[in-house]
Formats: structure tokens, C-alpha cells, sequence
């Protein structure tokens, strides 16, 4: 959240939500169902080729999610992504950052149902200490300083290298 105030994005217009369990994604969505507008999601969590996951699990909770309300303007601070400043014309967009979510038909199918364009992740993500290795932290750590790591595995090279743009594969919606 610290990034998005830095951008200038009004703390009115950032909503921040701890999901743990499909019950809680289930209640979640149909808070942000409501809003008028949705500039961009960003959802960490554990992801395979067909889902991101919550705890224990999110059954087919994403081929019947209500569509949110994507917004058709811009924000004046929108485009700059805050995971890399790389980015910088990227709008109205969906970002997967679990494990594996651009494999399959996932990321695909949520950019079809929202009509949104998404981005998921095609190898591994990782939370560290460190913007350069792969640094475990505490697991009820609450420090400043973590930071998001994608790894896509390279088998030319057969070596876990760190994926620069930050964001995963772009899918656009069919």
C-alpha cells in the first residue's frame, strides 16, 4: 500500500483486504462487486496453471465470479505499476502474483469473464528480504523492507533467474 500513496494514488481510493479462506475471497468479491469503479487488482497468493489459491483451496470460485465494475477513464496516477516502474501505459488491469497462474487457462479465462486485461505469473513468486536473492522472512514477520520476487525458470540455462518486468504474461481479453 506504502508504494500506491507514494505514486500519489488517494489512501480513499486503495482498498487493501487480507483474504484467508474461500469464504473470505467469496465475501471480499462481493464487497468489490459493489464499487463503481475498479481501476486495477493486484492479488498475491499460491496459484497453480488453473488457479489462484487461498487457504485450502478456491474450488471454481473463478470461472463464476461476478464481473467488477472496470473503469473506462484514466487516474492521473494510473499506469505507473508500483511493482515496476518499467511500466508505465499498463491501465485498467487484473495481476496474478501466485505461482504458475499464466500456464494454464486461468489468467486467460478471468481476462474473458472481466474483460480486463490480466497478468500472471509463468514460473515462481516468492516474498524476501532481499530485491536481488531470494531471502526467507519471518513468518508472522511484520518488518518493512519485504519485497515481491517472480523467478520463471529458464531451460536453456536450467537456472532459476528473477523475471525484470515484474508483472508475468500479459492476457488480453477474447
Amino acid at each position: 500500500m506504502q508504494e500506491l500513496l507514494l505514486l500519489g494514488v488517494p489512501s480513499s481510493e486503495i482498498a487493501f483486504q487480507r483474504i484467508d479462506a474461500i469464504d473470505s475471497l467469496k465475501a471480499t468479491w462481493a464487497e468489490w462487486a459493489k464499487y463503481d469503479e475498479v481501476d486495477q487488482l493486484y492479488f498475491f497468493s499460491h496459484g497453480y496453471a488453473e488457479s489462484a489459491e487461498v487457504y485450502l483451496g478456491s474450488g471454481d470460485f473463478w470461472k463464476s465470479a461476478s464481473k467488477l465494475n472496470w473503469s473506462s477513464t484514466s487516474k492521473s496516477w494510473l499506469g505507473t505499476n508500483p511493482i515496476s516502474s518499467t511500466v508505465n501505459t499498463l491501465g485498467q488491469a487484473a495481476y496474478f502474483f501466485g505461482c504458475n497462474t499464466a500456464n494454464g487457462t486461468f489468467a486467460q479465462n478471468f481476462a474473458n469473464t472481466q474483460g480486463v486485461k490480466t497478468y500472471a505469473q509463468p514460473g515462481f513468486t516468492n516474498f524476501s528480504k532481499s530485491t536481488l536473492v531470494l531471502s526467507p522472512i519471518n513468518e508472522f514477520g511484520t518488518d518493512l523492507g519485504i519485497y515481491l520476487m517472480t523467478f520463471s525458470w529458464k531451460v536453456i540455462e536450467k537456472k532459476l533467474h528473477i523475471n525484470t518486468n515484474g508483472i508475468g504474461i500479459e492476457f488480453i481479453p477474447k
